[in-house]
């Protein structure tokens, strides 16, 4: 539903992590990065909660935006993502959260969202339903601009900071921006 941006922190919601979506200072943040306010009449709308473990190469996504899947909305839409950790994900270990600055507003950008078939290549009519979606979206999938488009994927290794991530920590970024994680070493998952 809609959030008013100015959430109250006192009241409980009852879950915490629905304490964490729409009353704590992550929706306020949010808001503030999307120029709303709530003095104004402005409201926000939390589209997804999505709750992703962490793994090894073989089950990683590589860089991508979150498109239809993690954003129910409209290409056009705006938009911040609230990544947050529950754990902690050091570098050390291999682990980490991956941002490739700039990539919102690169001059490859459109070929990115192209190879990946990202929302924004989506027809102006849309598509009839999830099948005709699958069998026509342009790309080779959300997760494959290593293997598809090895010069982006270069390109995006290039511009990327890789943040050690603590539990608790929290990464605002537009929703265009490619992210990734970073897989952890097989050796130290297993201690």
């Amino acid at each position: 539903g809609n959030t008013n941006t100015n959430t109250n922190t006192t009241q409980s919601s009852g879950s915490p992590f629905r304490e964490v979506a729409l009353s704590s200072l992550v929706p306020q943040f949010a808001a503030a990065l999307l120029g709303l306010s709530s003095t104004k009449g402005h409201t926000m709308r939390m589209l997804r909660d999505i709750f992703l473990v962490k793994d090894t190469d073989q089950y990683i996504c590589g860089w991508h935006v979150d498109d239809t899947g993690f954003w129910p909305a409209t290409a056009e839409a705006p938009g911040v993502n609230a990544w947050i950790a529950i754990d902690d994900m050091p570098i050390d270990r291999g682990g980490g959260f991956a941002l490739a600055l700039g990539s919102h507003t690169a001059p490859w950008k459109a070929e990115a969202h192209t190879v990946t078939g990202s929302t924004l290549t989506f027809p102006e009519q849309g598509f009839r339903d999830a099948a005709d979606m699958f069998a026509n979206r342009t790309g080779s999938g959300t997760c494959n601009i290593q293997t598809s488009a090895p010069h982006l994927h270069a390109k995006m290794e290039h511009s990327k900071y890789v943040y050690d991530i603590k539990r608790g920590d929290v990464i605002f970024h537009d929703r265009w921006l490619f992210h990734r994680t970073v897989p952890f070493q097989k050796q130290r998952q297993q201690q």
